[in-house]
């Protein structure tokens, strides 16, 4: 992105925050949106995109401008719903990371899982994170199958294959076995 269209949506943002005083409801037409023809080499079904601009993360996709228009519209009221109060036009929505709590509490396991099934040298998990968030069928099957060979645990019964859950799994076993927690 160019830094002449970088300055136009940052004014376009500025100036819908200052006409949403004139309200005190809002709906989607009174925030600030980007339209993007992305081009033909763009997937078919996510040729045109619309940003809520100040929105990190939330855009509609589309194979026409109103078939992202709704996309975002759609998702636009998902967001609204849980953002309480609603959020002033204009503004810029905080980035929310998920808890990861229960992950931490494992933290030198998720470590070793990371770079020894992973292959990654480093990779934000949170709670909600699952073994599909790195691969398709075959990528998962192949890392249940290095779990299995590194802790000797099968984690396949794991709901969604959420990897706090896995990683709580892995713990429990080596403790009841024998004791031997990676630290």
């Amino acid at each position: 992105m160019t830094r002449r269209k970088i300055f136009l949506r940052d004014m376009k943002r500025r100036l819908f925050w200052l006409l949403s005083f004139r309200k005190r409801q809002w709906e989607l037409h009174d925030y600030p949106i980007d339209e993007i023809d992305q081009g033909p080499n763009i997937v078919a079904d996510s040729r045109y995109r619309v940003d809520l601009l100040g929105w990190a993360g939330l855009c509609g996709l589309g194979p026409t401008r109103e078939a992202a228009m709704t996309d975002l519209r759609e998702k636009f009221e998902l967001r609204r719903k849980e953002q309480n109060p609603q959020l002033r036009p204009g503004l810029n929505l905080p980035i929310k990371f998920a808890s990861t709590e229960k992950v931490d509490r494992n933290g030198a396991l998720l470590d070793d899982l990371i770079q020894h099934v992973l292959e990654l040298p480093w990779a934000f998990i949170s709670d909600e994170s699952s073994l599909w968030d790195f691969g398709s069928d075959e990528t998962v099957e192949k890392l249940y199958l290095k779990i299995a060979s590194r802790y000797g645990v099968d984690v396949r019964d794991v709901p969604k294959a959420n990897l706090a859950d896995i990683l709580e799994k892995i713990h429990r076993e080596l403790r009841t076995r024998s004791g031997n927690i990676i630290h």
